[in-house]
């Protein structure tokens, strides 16, 4: 859905888009079965929960004046 608006933007900004189509497709059809264990092993790489995550990003956009917080 945001692919065109991407692409407008850099054309505007005259910079390289954040993505394109095929990054998007790799990401997508990527191989599915690529470990994360030598990472983890290696360079001590923990991933985190995705809720975690999600939580965490919303918090820091809401600290930084991007979002507004949400009402109870």
């Amino acid at each position: 859905l945001g692919l065109p608006f991407t692409r407008l933007l850099a054309l505007i900004n005259r910079q390289e888009p954040f993505y394109t189509r095929e990054s998007i497709q790799a990401l997508a059809n990527g191989h599915k079965k690529i470990s994360s264990d030598k990472a983890a092993r290696e360079l001590e790489y923990n991933p985190r929960p995705l809720d975690e995550t999600i939580q965490d990003t919303i918090q820091w956009f809401q600290n930084a004046g991007y979002l507004n917080k949400s009402r109870p």
